[in-house]
């Protein structure tokens, strides 16, 4: 059986479809235009990886990272992330937006994290930050429950139904109240705020659920500067990558199946460096059979190439836009 390449790029066509008439993007467009194309209603980045990796939404997505990100830290109970976000309330909703999006650095991640372990000591669990600084952790003694989105995918989302959930969870719920007024006098917050950026005035419990116990996909190779595609590459035993820039030469020299995480936002893509380090190594695997199939998988739209799509030079980019625009203002009517 031959290999196929999966690649998540969640904003790509959104930013050709944005590009317009770019005459600096107009080989790509064609290039995709020769695909097949589906509607389709893309999830969010984590689930389409765990999917990949074969594991389902009660994967213990925590215990993945944490493995990678403190594997110094003897494990004792189970873990949760509880990672920094700004929550902005008015009168009818609550925004999640990620640390990502409104910045955290490792002194003010640290600071944090101290703070709060004063702040909740008598909680009993303890907050660590693990390498990146906009991952943090706790460890229960239970497993827990609870089993909310991540804050990359809620970024910039209403979050009540989340936070019901939550409510419901009983201790989690009063330890993320109790959190959110040891945040609100925290120095670093009141630092950030005669700044003008936004506090860090919450944490967001995620990640829990079943440990994985098994290796399911093997005989693989992923690409991606993630650490949820990092860790599942670890415990899976398959060869990772952070770069893309190395997808040509592993193309080349293995027939085995590919995942290549494209998590751009919108505002940094780079639709040449795509088309040159992504699309056409994965059409040249195609056409020399090292490739079964191609599958770029975006808001809105999957493309399938498979090794008769190069020869489709009649269909029209504007014909693809055109379509690609209808299933986007089709899914945002829903």
């Amino acid at each position: 059986m031959m290999a196929r390449l999966d690649v998540i790029a969640p904003h790509l066509l959104s930013g050709l479809i944005n590009a317009g008439d770019d005459p600096q993007i107009a080989r790509l467009v064609r290039l995709l235009a020769r695909a097949d194309c589906a509607a389709t209603r893309f999830v969010d980045v984590d689930t389409a990886v765990l999917r990949w990796f074969g594991h389902d939404d009660s994967c213990g997505v925590a215990t993945l990272s944490a493995g990678l990100d403190l594997p110094q830290v003897e494990y004792v109970g189970h873990w949760l992330r509880a990672d920094p976000v700004h929550l902005r309330a008015d009168a009818t909703r609550v925004i999640l937006f990620d640390a990502e999006s409104v910045g955290l650095d490792a002194e003010e991640s640290d600071a944090l994290i101290a703070h709060l372990n004063v702040g909740l000591a008598e909680s009993g669990l303890g907050f660590e930050r693990g390498s990146a600084v906009t991952r943090w952790y706790v460890r229960l003694s239970e497993p827990s429950a609870v089993t909310l989105a991540s804050p990359r995918s809620l970024r910039g989302q209403a979050v009540e139904d989340s936070l019901e959930a939550l409510r419901r969870a009983g201790a989690l719920n009063r330890l993320m109240t109790e959190a959110q007024m040891v945040l609100y006098e925290a120095p670093v917050n009141l630092v950030r705020a005669e700044a003008g950026r936004a506090p860090i005035n919450s944490v967001w419990f995620w990640g829990g659920g079943v440990p994985v116990s098994s290796a399911p996909r093997t005989a693989a190779l992923a690409f991606g500067a993630d650490a949820l595609l990092a860790a599942c590459a670890a415990h899976g035993g398959v060869t990772y990558h952070a770069t893309t820039q190395r997808l040509a030469a592993a193309l080349r020299g293995s027939r085995d199946d590919v995942l290549l995480l494209d998590h751009v936002e919108p505002e940094q893509l780079d639709m040449q460096r795509f088309q040159r380090e992504v699309l056409e190594p994965g059409l040249a695997a195609l056409a020399s059979g090292r490739l079964n199939t191609l599958v770029i998988h975006a808001h809105h739209a999957e493309l399938e190439f498979t090794r008769g799509s190069r020869w489709r030079w009649w269909r029209r980019a504007s014909t693809f836009l055109g379509r690609l625009q209808a299933w986007r203002e089709a899914a945002s009517e829903v």
